[in-house]
């Protein structure tokens, strides 16, 4: 799979490949796949697809390009 990024949110974690988002529950150690995959944009509005990393801090994400 090897994700670009990861996100902390409210007790899952977004990991990003390809403009795509992928979520982990982190207290049932699964990974939860829509069919089809969200979108970058579906997520986090105004965020363009070609995200080269990003990260979580002090509550707050953090995109690069």
């Amino acid at each position: 799979y090897n994700p670009i990024a990861a996100l902390y949110e409210k007790g899952h974690i977004w990991l990003l490949k390809g403009g795509l988002l992928f979520k982990f529950h982190e207290d049932k150690l699964i990974y939860e796949f829509d069919r089809p995959p969200k979108r970058i944009s579906e997520q986090f509005p105004g965020v363009p697809k070609n995200v080269r990393t990003a990260f979580t801090y002090d509550g707050k994400h953090y995109f690069f390009t």
